[in-house]
């Protein structure tokens, strides 16, 4: 009865999978290493279920009669008693020949594992982004092991190879900062055409993989083939609709002089018949023409394939697959949850930036140590702390450093912190400290309290808090503009046959009124 078995035994696994699942999503994960650890637990599970639900299907099918053969012995249409007999003798022959085996534990692979099995995990060593390239879950889900450093659990993003690799692009402009780097990795419209070759596609290919890959450690419950398969939809139909990326500056920016002399081969304009004519006779056009007939024949292979490889794609096939990474990347960032990682990874990186060597090492253990052993008390047992117990004294409400412990009371007076500046144009918020006042100005809630008022962001606008000062302003400076377009009218004077001055505008209008 092997095939019946095999069916009770997936029915079993499926049962004990779903339980096991129910058991981990009625607890409450106390930090994010714990909701990462459930996650990639439910997702084990429901891949297999998934495995063990295909497999009943197969056998349900029955498409070799074995199923059907076994029911029938089973039925009594033949001996049941020899067949019981001899499934007996070989169950006694494999306890002889192996007389100290155990019995397999079922629930082992399904049971919440012990605070002792967990920490295995976490002596386990970060690491890089490169590592984790073809990573797998296989029975125990090391989530120690999944993340760098700067991750810090799924917490951020670690770009600084992307970074690096981005840098030495050719005709990319150098010296551009990490945070710089962070704000604008998705605007590719920003980066000229002729930088965009065969190395940017390798660039966009490795920075695709990671974001996938990270979504798939951060979010693993997410079906990530459904997700990539609806933006390659969406691509597909951009694409053919024109107003996938690159295609709007190839418009703009492509055969501009009209001229009917355009070699498509080469990808070059001429002016004159004569210029392309010889054009067409050159050296270099007829390598162009034998190198795109000889591509023309495994063009339809590379297609096929899963990964391009750059240096072997024509001029227009490199500019589709650049054009569709981009539009992968950047729907990726745009959605769930990297729209709030990123801002997220700029705020981290600009903190981080102004503490020492130490602090940082010192932040990283803490941020560790925090995550894997969160506090055991409840919340209500805060109330019965005794004075030999470690409470912050706060009582000037001074700002927390990253120690967790409140900053000095010196730095709280240098930088300003204990003055408060509201803004009526933001909403009434309160901004404390002179630095963040002034920075303000320039962020997007100031500017859009601005446009909502129907006022243009500008240098004579800053330090105006007041909704009514900057109405009262904005009057102003629409009345000078005014009185200084006037200024401009009248300083012309025209003489008309009598001899009486006017200014140029009086004297064409009368002119043309046939008064003079």
């Amino acid at each position: 009865m092997e095939i019946l078995e095999r069916q009770r035994n997936a029915h079993e696994d499926i049962e004990r999978m779903e339980q096991a699942i129910v058991v981990r999503l009625a607890e409450d994960p106390r930090t994010k290493y714990e909701s990462l650890l459930r996650q990639h637990e439910v997702a084990q599970f429901l891949s297999g279920i998934k495995q063990q639900a295909d497999f009943l299907v197969e056998t349900y099918r029955d498409e070799n009669g074995a199923r059907q053969k076994e029911i029938e012995m089973l039925s009594g249409s033949t001996n049941e008693y020899d067949q019981f007999y001899q499934q007996l003798a070989e169950l006694k022959e494999i306890h002889r020949q192996h007389p100290n085996l155990q019995v397999e534990d079922l629930e082992k692979n399904y049971r919440k594992r012990s605070r002792e099995e967990t920490d295995q995990d976490r002596t386990l060593p970060f690491l890089t982004p490169h590592s984790l390239e073809g990573y797998k879950l296989t029975g125990c889900v090391a989530i120690s092991s999944m993340f760098t450093g700067e991750e810090s659990w799924g917490r951020f993003l670690d770009l600084y190879v992307f970074h690096e690799q981005f840098l030495n692009l050719p005709g990319i402009r150098k010296g551009q900062s990490y945070i710089d780097f962070l704000k604008t990795f998705q605007q590719f419209r920003l980066l000229p055409k002729h930088t965009k070759n065969d190395d940017y596609l390798k660039y966009l290919i490795d920075l695709q993989a990671y974001l996938e890959s990270f979504l798939s450690r951060v979010d693993p419950l997410i079906n990530h083939e459904k997700l990539m398969n609806k933006i390659a939809v969406d691509f597909d139909k951009a694409w053919s609709e024109g107003f996938a990326p690159g295609q709007k500056e190839d418009q703009a920016n492509g055969n501009s002089s009209g001229s009917a002399y355009f070699c498509d081969v080469c990808q070059k304009s001429f002016s004159k018949e004569t210029v392309y004519a010889a054009h067409m006779e050159s050296k270099q056009h007829k390598k162009n023409m034998e190198r795109q007939n000889g591509q023309a024949k495994t063009r339809t292979e590379r297609e096929q394939s899963e990964e391009p490889v750059p240096g072997q794609l024509t001029r227009e096939q490199r500019k589709k697959e650049i054009s569709r990474r981009e539009f992968t990347i950047t729907k990726l960032c745009q959605g769930e949850p990297l729209s709030q990682i990123i801002p997220a990874t700029i705020n981290n990186v600009e903190r981080r930036s102004l503490l020492s060597g130490r602090e940082r090492q010192k932040e990283i253990q803490q941020l560790q140590e925090e995550a894997l052993n969160p506090p055991t008390e409840k919340p209500d047992e805060e109330e019965n702390t005794g004075p030999g117990d470690d409470f912050i004294y706060n009582p000037l409400k001074l700002p927390l450093g990253w120690d967790g412990k409140p900053i000095p009371f010196w730095l709280y007076k240098l930088h300003g912190l204990s003055q408060e500046y509201p803004c009526e144009i933001c909403g009434n918020l309160v901004y404390t400290g002179r630095k963040n006042f002034e920075k303000h100005f320039g962020e997007p809630n100031h500017i859009h309290g601005l446009r909502c008022l129907g006022i243009p962001n500008g240098p004579l606008f800053k330090e105006v808090t007041s909704i009514e000062e900057a109405l009262q302003l904005w009057e102003k400076v629409k009345r000078d503009r005014r009185a200084k377009q006037m200024a401009e009218e009248n300083k012309i004077e025209m003489e008309d046959d009598q001899g009486n001055v006017m200014s140029a505008k009086t004297y064409n209008d009368l002119r043309a009124q046939g008064i003079i």
